[in-house]
């Protein structure tokens, strides 16, 4: 009895260890950040992220899901991340990241917020692959290199870089600044719109509720030649060579108006701020106006 039962011992303990030998797998990749590192084909995305001071933001809590261009996906875009401003570079970077780790298995059809504020990109799949569309035309698909976990999140392989809309795509793809649309279109200030970096400032559709279109002069105070941050008192010349600031709480002030800004989003070459109201002397004298002919009218009610 005692030699069967140490035969059982020996066996357990060969199958234990056999067990284990067979099962170890390799530690996962301790961040996003690590995966491009330790994976040949990289060296570009590691350069642009380091560059661009996005490094320690990935090696983070999270989690985060990457869309991962190769080196050869940066060559073909023709651009070069040196080439680049920070900022854009940054940008454009972020644009290829998606919070929450997002298995292939369980994306969603449609748009996806990315860290690039206020702007997404939009899944699709069909036939077991995965597209990813971004902005001014790019497109990419995701690579037989997918779900590749790391601690702080998943990264999927691309075989193109995605660049964010351009300012001119932002506003034509928001239905709420369909009216600013239209002026810009009879303008012609969509022209202008279409080369140079840009901050615009659009009124939302409440804003134009009782307006059928804004003439080019006023347009042109809504629209700033560089990128404008929102920090109070930063001041800044519009197109229309008009000086207005920014006040508290996010609001745009120049002399007797004001609009306070509900929504940010970031793309290519500058900003969108959608505005409440309409950047404007006259606008501003219109609401007076108002106001005036309805106390006007409560008066004679009362007499």
């Amino acid at each position: 009895m005692k030699l069967i039962s140490s035969w059982c011992l020996m066996l357990a303990l060969l199958f234990v260890q056999t067990h284990g030998q067979v099962t170890t797998e390799a530690p996962l990749p301790e961040t996003v950040v690590d995966v491009a590192i330790e994976t040949d084909g990289f060296g570009t995305l590691v350069s642009a992220l380091t560059r661009a001071d996005l490094v320690g933001a990935l090696r983070g809590d999270g989690p985060f899901t990457v869309f991962a261009p190769t080196d050869a996906a940066f060559e073909a875009l023709g651009i070069s991340p040196e080439d680049l401003e920070t900022t854009v570079l940054a940008d454009v970077l972020k644009y290829h990241v998606v919070a929450g780790r997002v298995l292939s298995s369980d994306i969603s059809p449609g748009p996806t917020p990315t860290l690039l504020e206020g702007s997404n990109i939009t899944l699709s799949t069909a036939d077991g692959g995965v597209t990813v569309t971004g902005g001014q035309g790019t497109s990419a698909t995701v690579t037989q290199i997918r779900d590749v976990e790391a601690g702080n999140g998943v990264v999927h392989v691309i075989g193109a870089v995605l660049l964010p809309p351009t300012v001119l795509e932002i506003v034509v793809s928001m239905p709420a600044l369909q009216k600013l649309e239209t002026s810009l279109n009879a303008s012609q200030l969509n022209a202008t719109l279409s080369n140079g970096t840009f901050t615009v400032f659009a009124p939302n559709e409440q804003a134009l509720a009782d307006v059928e279109s804004i003439d080019k002069a006023i347009l042109e105070n809504h629209v700033v030649t560089s990128r404008v941050n929102l920090t109070n008192g930063t001041t800044f010349t519009t197109l229309a060579r008009n000086e207005l600031s920014v006040g508290s709480d996010q609001t745009v002030e120049g002399t007797g108006y004001s609009a306070k800004v509900v929504e940010t989003i970031h793309g290519y070459n500058g900003y969108v701020y959608v505005i409440d109201g309409i950047l404007s002397e006259s606008s501003a004298a219109a609401h007076c106006s108002i106001l005036f002919a309805v106390f006007a009218a409560m008066r004679l009610a009362m007499a």
